[in-house]
């Protein structure tokens, strides 16, 4: 049961969290940014398969773990610094991962846009990484899930 507690509340409150960025960040995006998120349009399967599951298993069960296993190789043990050198780093290349679309997107995409897209993507990845750490793979399954529940919710309020 606290595996999905977990999960729940951390999409709930990343999900409450990325609406706030988007809202303070919506009036500098670029109009093109802006476009391309009314032109993609996943369906919900696809975001909680692709994004619920998939990232999830790539990032958190794959990466996040080599990390967390080297740097225990490194630190001799598993203490709370070693998992959050892994949930940092994984969320990192998480976030990085997401600059491909802008520069897709954008012809010269600003510093603006790419902190936007660093820091959404951060916020998620921490969170995730957290909940995995925490109560394991399928809480971070939940978590991201939830969260995509909440932006989908949340987008007609913010625009």
């Amino acid at each position: 049961m606290e595996i999905i507690k977990y999960g729940f509340l951390g999409g709930v409150l990343s999900g409450i969290m990325l609406s706030i960025l988007g809202l303070v960040f919506n009036p500098v995006l670029p109009l093109e940014f802006k476009e391309l998120s009314e032109t993609i349009k996943p369906t919900l399967v696809a975001r909680f398969f692709y994004g619920g599951i998939t990232e999830e298993i790539l990032m958190r069960f794959g990466l996040m773990t080599f990390i967390v296993w080297i740097s225990s190789k490194i630190f001799r043990g598993t203490n709370p610094m070693v998992y959050w050198i892994g949930i940092l780093t994984a969320s990192m290349i998480f976030a990085l991962g997401h600059f491909p679309i802008a520069f897709q997107a954008v012809e010269n995409p600003s510093s603006l846009l790419l902190t936007y897209i660093m820091i959404g993507n951060l916020i998620g990845g921490v969170v995730f990484g957290w909940a995995y750490w925490k109560k394991g793979l399928e809480s971070a399954f939940i978590a991201h899930i939830f969260t995509h529940i909440i932006l989908v919710l949340s987008k007609p309020l913010l625009n």
